[in-house]
């Protein structure tokens, strides 16, 4: 099954029997809720790790800046 959206309107189209593109988007569905809750996850992990990294970033750079400012020591 293909999906087109334009604007607010979505179309579905599919090829053959309506019966089994239903069986097999059924088939589709109970996989991507079982697969959801994993990639959730680790997509939060990772959104954690990287918002951890972007404040230690900052905090490196501050006190690069003071340093070199404060003590005139060239650092970078």
């Amino acid at each position: 099954m293909r999906v087109s959206e334009k604007g607010d309107a979505v179309t579905y189209s599919y090829k053959g029997p309506v019966e089994e593109e239903a069986q097999k988007c059924a088939r589709e569905l109970a996989k991507l809720e079982q697969e959801l809750p994993i990639l959730e996850a680790i997509f939060s992990k990772a959104n954690k790790e990287f918002n951890k990294a972007k404040k230690r970033r900052l905090n490196l750079i501050g006190f690069l800046n003071l340093v070199e400012e404060k003590y005139e020591i060239k650092v970078r």
